[in-house]
């Protein structure tokens, strides 16, 4: 529960600390944040000696998936500057769908009818929120933003079942993720707005974002599912809070009132998401 509540947080302090502050920096510096933590648990651990048995197309084929990770925080974090936190959450929880997509194109599972209805019935979800929201013209910052979100959404389901293909230790794996993250960042970040002196406040989001966001919550997610002793469908299926937890966030702590428009489009995406999730333990 630890790991969703922090999670749940994720939308709202990205759109907060990132009012003044370029997209790209805070990712840079959150993920930084983020492989140092992960870097210390690893060293504790002792499973830092697991290094050794990485050859160097297991490097190349890591920081090569660590891309996708950065490209959903880019995309997330650029679709949030333009919508609000409430739909840009929602929007983003299609990513449990888009990996079973990618499952199916890239691990050859199984296509099945059922699948085809949760992915149906997520996106209505997802016009349900845009019509109530204004569906904007293509130029419009609220349509590259929607399509920005969707776009993150689409890489961290490619990710997670590159991620998935690969099974690696998943410490040293996130570690390089968030280097991989920090570095691309740091380089695209230069084509973008000049960065800025980051104040005190906006050291505390950094350090929410990285230290917490991208790093203790992977962690307890991990040790929920591996050390728990009840199944683990029925720890996963906590994972479907998230998105609902985030809207009292956003309440809280940006003020956005939860409309019944975002709650319909909340059931329908979440509900497409327990029909696959159905479909696959079946």
């Amino acid at each position: 529960m630890g790991a969703v509540l922090i999670w749940s947080t994720m939308a709202a302090t990205v759109k907060m600390f990132a009012e003044d502050l370029p997209d790209l920096e805070l990712l840079c510096a959150a993920s930084v944040f983020g492989a140092l933590f992960l870097l210390v648990l690893t060293v504790c651990s002792g499973r830092i000696r697991l290094i050794r048995e990485y050859r160097f197309s297991d490097w190349l084929e890591t920081a090569g998936t660590g891309v996708f990770l950065f490209l959903y925080n880019a995309l997330y974090y650029f679709g949030l500057g333009r919508l609000s936190a409430q739909e840009g959450c929602i929007i983003n929880y299609l990513w449990p769908l888009m990996t079973v997509i990618f499952a199916c194109i890239i691990m050859k599972e199984p296509f099945t009818t059922m699948k085809i209805v949760a992915m149906i019935c997520s996106f209505i979800g997802i016009i349900i929120i845009t019509v109530s929201n204004g569906a904007g013209g293509i130029g419009s910052g609220a349509f590259i933003g929607r399509l920005s979100c969707f776009g993150g959404a689409s890489c961290y389901g490619l990710f997670s079942v590159l991620n998935k293909k690969q099974d690696r230790d998943q410490y040293i794996s996130m570690i390089v993720y968030w280097l991989v993250t920090a570095v691309c960042s740091l380089l695209f970040g230069q084509f973008g707005e000049p960065w800025k002196a980051i104040s005190s406040f906006q050291w505390i989001g950094v350090f929410w974002i990285g230290l917490f966001v991208n790093a203790a919550a992977n962690i307890l997610w991990a040790f929920a599912i591996n050390g728990s002793g009840k199944k683990t469908a029925v720890i996963a299926n906590l994972a479907y809070l998230v998105p609902f937890f985030s809207l009292f966030v956003t309440l809280i702590l940006l003020g956005e009132k939860i409309t019944i428009y975002a709650l319909f489009a909340l059931a329908f995406i979440v509900g497409g998401i327990l029909l696959q999730s159905r479909s696959e333990r079946t």
